[in-house]
């Protein structure tokens, strides 16, 4: 990832484009977006064990970072 979330934050707050940041921007947004959504449908089966949960969240949260 180029951009950290926090300087993604900072941008779309403050209405920033340099360079097409603002796209960058919007791109991590969309994305945490839809982690957040995948988080929560996992938080929301019920069939799981608490370390079922966490090694699914940990998936979700990695898949970037790979």
């Amino acid at each position: 990832m180029d951009m950290s979330i926090n300087k993604a934050i900072y941008i779309l707050e403050n209405g920033l484009n340099i360079d097409g940041s603002w796209s960058k921007a919007l791109n991590i947004a969309v994305g945490t977006m839809r982690k957040y959504k995948s988080i929560e449908q996992i938080l929301d089966d019920c069939d799981l064990e608490a370390w079922e949960v966490l090694e699914k969240v940990k998936e979700v949260v990695e898949d970037d970072r790979n």
